[in-house]
């Protein structure tokens, strides 16, 4: 779509949103939802952007079970917001308004998340941990520590039994999980395009 930032902020929520729901139901080829949400690449706009984490949440739990297609879209959608990451990440700005820190909630449970897994973000909350003079804002001292958490229990789980963390993430995500119709009938275009 040519034309998407011409749509109110709004309009392009309710785009995506839709998109992926009449995915979910096979009316619509999974191409449109993704390349919707390509559009996010540079946006920083809370609605349309926090509707596309939202429905990234839902895509990759639904993909769990076909680990190659997880994997394209877990690089895809870090593609799309690694700029914002960069851009929001760990540090608030005491001048920001509301919307930009609801954004960055969203975007880091996103990306530090169980299904994303950036790496970045993990290397973040590493660095932040030891660095006794960075304080974080009370938006994210709870994000932090889950993270954090995660970022431990993976340390103690590797260091038992000597996997690297995508063998880990392999074997609890496996083809074991039964795939949604959608995702079978997408996996083709995913793999080609993404």
């Amino acid at each position: 779509m040519d034309n998407f930032e011409e749509f109110t902020d709004d309009d392009q929520g309710n785009l995506i949103d839709d998109a992926f729901h009449l995915t979910r139901e096979r009316l619509l080829p999974c191409r449109i939802p993704l390349k919707l949400i390509g559009n996010m690449k540079n946006s920083t706009k809370l609605l349309p952007v926090t509707v596309s984490l939202s429905n990234i949440r839902m895509i990759l739990n639904d993909a769990k079970g076909h680990s190659q297609i997880f994997e394209k879209l877990k690089a895809y959608f870090a593609d799309i917001f690694e700029n914002l990451y960069d851009k929001l990440s760990w540090s608030v700005n005491p001048d920001e308004d509301l919307n930009t820190r609801n954004l960055r909630t969203n975007l880091l449970e996103i990306m530090c998340g169980t299904n994303m897994n950036y790496d970045r973000c993990f290397n973040d909350v590493l660095s932040i941990s030891k660095n006794n003079s960075f304080t974080l804002h009370s938006d994210l001292l709870n994000l932090f520590t889950e993270t954090y958490m995660k970022l431990e229990k993976i340390k103690r789980t590797k260091a038992k039994q000597k996997y690297n963390l995508k063998s880990i993430f392999s074997y609890f995500l496996g083809n074991k999980i039964p795939v949604p119709h959608y995702i079978s009938e997408c996996s083709p275009w995913i793999l080609e395009n993404l």
